[in-house]
């Protein structure tokens, strides 16, 4: 981030070297320098190779970076968002930490949907079914009897997106990273006044958890992805804002009663 200090080394920079014609690649070359540790920071870090091994990229044909994340619980079933849906769904399996995995092309009769008087929740179930066991790294579910995490519980998230920062606007400037990202979330109250799209949701099971630093949040393009607590997978993140903030990360509660027995009645697990 440009401070007052590195301003006026600019500027002092500029004045003694404008008459050589340096001065504007001076000027790109210390702002550059300058907005580095600003600009560069990701909404998480580098996953470790042994961690995130269940994420699963849903995509459509031709496009291997994919539109929205996923979670392995089984050689037969993703659990996901439902506005990660699209025609022609294909998940990529075991892609972290190669870069390359299993796709597999998902069937319109392969997608199972949780509605409840008349409304489709954010949730969805594929099914599908991996032979290779090489890319059969799951991620276990909760018991059924469980609870959301609890307020100020530090949660797991990871997902492919990561982004940088707008030096006035604070908004977010998404890609693809080149790694899966890991990141922590501190678990507080759904209650943002500028969170006004949480009013779609009032209906539905969500929580929410905020990053416990400045480098953590999530990102559009990570929807589907895992919220983690002990080792087991226990939210579906299904927003997240365009800018850093201080809005929430909202995930789907997978251990409110009617999910966890929809989950379970669906999958047997």
């Amino acid at each position: 981030m440009l401070n007052r200090e590195t301003d006026k080394l600019i500027i002092s920079c500029m004045k003694i070297m404008k008459a050589s014609g340096m001065a504007i690649v001076l000027l790109l070359v210390l702002a550059g320098c300058a907005l580095e540790s600003y600009l560069k920071r990701g909404i998480g870090w580098d996953c470790p190779d042994q961690q995130g091994l269940h994420h699963v990229v849903l995509t459509t044909p031709g496009d291997d970076r994919g539109h929205c994340g996923g979670s392995l619980l089984s050689s037969e079933w993703i659990i996901t968002a439902l506005h990660c849906d699209k025609i022609n769904l294909e998940a990529i399996v075991g892609k972290h930490p190669t870069g390359k995995g299993l796709t597999i092309h998902i069937e319109d009769g392969d997608k199972y949907k949780y509605k409840t008087e008349g409304v489709e929740h954010d949730i969805m179930l594929i099914k599908m079914d991996i032979k290779d066991t090489n890319y059969l790294i799951t991620i276990p579910l909760p018991h059924q009897n469980c609870k959301a995490p609890a307020l100020h519980a530090t949660v797991d998230i990871v997902g492919w997106m990561t982004a940088t920062v707008g030096r006035f606007t604070n908004k977010k400037n998404i890609y693809h990273a080149c790694k899966l990202q890991c990141g922590n979330l501190t678990v507080v109250e759904c209650q943002s006044p500028n969170c006004p799209y949480l009013q779609d949701y009032q209906c539905q099971h969500i929580f929410c958890a905020i990053g416990t630093t400045t480098k953590c949040d999530g990102c559009h393009g990570d929807s589907g992805s895992s919220l983690i607590s002990g080792g087991k997978l226990h939210g579906v993140l299904v927003m997240s804002d365009d800018y850093f903030c201080g809005d929430t990360v909202d995930f789907m509660d997978i251990c409110h009663t009617e999910y966890r027995e929809w989950i379970f009645t669906t999958t047997g697990l």
